[in-house]
């Protein structure tokens, strides 16, 4: 597809407090669709939004609709694409993707759908919510393959989302890319933890245990500290992180292990430590092993689809996923590494991820993919 002139639809279902990495991504894409093709770009975001400054202010320069998430969504995006009279719809997030789908095909000419995958998707243990889960997932994804009309793709965060709904295409081929997230880079600092005198100390994200597997840190360094080694390790309190503590340790937590809030301002975190920890057991892109990068950090990860594109950049250490004695084993790694080598080693893998994780370059891939529709 041509893209000059064309007109642009960009949905995403959200409202969070701060506008972050997300909203600089499509602000990014949009001043590229407008600086290099002529596009008029629009934007819908739920009334929600409307709530937080950065949505008024990003609503004084752009173009932007708004919808009541709790009235008739169908007929407010049929309102908004009626209007509009887009040649792409661009949603983010799931929850514009029926309903702008289904507008658009009430137009005379064809639209192009692409929808953008974030979430993890996994199905519920449960027999009921399971079988409930599947029904949507084939209605979500199935019936479009079979309404035919309006053209649609995928562009998916990491290969698992694309893998998870193919089953539910019924044979119907559906392009799709995978494209890594961007990040902005203008907030974060380089730190070199090599040039610290402190104890090593290692650095962790806590959350929902079952994801951020924290407690594989606590085992991991447990076995160091047996062994004799020096250091600490901060984690961030997560929903159940002191609860897993408690699990662990009991009453007695151990000087080198130290718990700290949860904050929005990142760099002091990643300068009070040597090395970050990913050990979740799934992610679709870790903002946290990017931003470690970034910033100077070695990066310990585990072997999970969400960080695969980081794996191969020289100062990452991979580690089976759920694995202690891998995790232990990359943690001791650190402890003893050369302190020179590393540091070279993090200088080309941030100078590596300054150009791969770029808005620039995200936006480009989004174009990319416009392109080829």
């Amino acid at each position: 597809m041509d893209l000059t002139n064309k007109r642009i639809l960009i949905a995403a279902q959200y409202a969070a407090p701060y506008g972050g990495n997300f909203l600089r991504s499509i602000q990014n894409l949009s001043d590229r669709l407008k600086a290099d093709y002529n596009c008029a770009v629009a934007f819908v975001f739920p009334y929600k939004a409307f709530d937080y400054t950065w949505c008024r202010e990003f609503a004084e320069c752009h173009d932007v609709r708004y919808v009541d998430w709790q009235q008739h969504l169908k007929k407010q995006c049929r309102k908004i694409v009626d209007a509009f009279v887009p040649d792409i719809v661009y949603t983010h997030f799931e929850g514009f993707d029926l309903p702008m789908y289904q507008a658009c095909r009430r137009l005379a000419k064809p639209v192009y759908n692409v929808w953008h995958m974030h979430d993890w998707l996994s199905y519920h243990p449960n027999l009921i919510k399971n079988m409930y889960m599947r029904l949507c997932l084939f209605r979500h994804y199935g019936l479009p393959a079979l309404m035919g009309g309006v053209n649609l793709s995928l562009l998916a965060v990491c290969e698992h989302e694309v893998a998870f709904v193919k089953r539910y295409r019924l044979g119907k081929r559906l392009k799709t890319d995978v494209l890594p997230n961007g990040i902005d880079m203008t907030r974060l600092e380089k730190h070199d933890a090599s040039a610290t005198n402190r104890i090593y100390t290692f650095g962790a994200f806590g959350g929902r245990n079952t994801q951020k597997r924290v407690d594989l840190i606590m085992h991991a360094a447990k076995g160091l500290a047996d062994k004799g080694y020096d250091f600490n390790v901060i984690v961030t309190c997560g929903s159940d992180t002191r609860d897993v503590v408690n699990d662990i340790f009991g009453t007695e937590v151990p000087p080198y292990m130290t718990l700290v809030p949860q904050a929005s301002e990142i760099n002091s975190f990643y300068s009070d430590i040597d090395c970050f920890i990913s050990s979740s057991s799934h992610e679709t892109f870790s903002y946290a092993v990017a931003e470690a990068t970034i910033t100077g950090l070695p990066v310990i990860q585990s072997d999970i689809v969400g960080t695969k594109w980081n794996a191969g950049n020289p100062s990452v250490t991979e580690f089976k996923s759920g694995d202690i004695f891998e995790l232990s084993a990359a943690m001791e790694k650190m402890l003893v590494a050369d302190k020179d080598e590393l540091r070279a080693s993090c200088e080309a893998t941030r100078h590596h991820n300054l150009e791969f994780l770029s808005l620039d370059r995200w936006s480009e891939g989004v174009i990319q993919h416009f392109k080829s529709l």
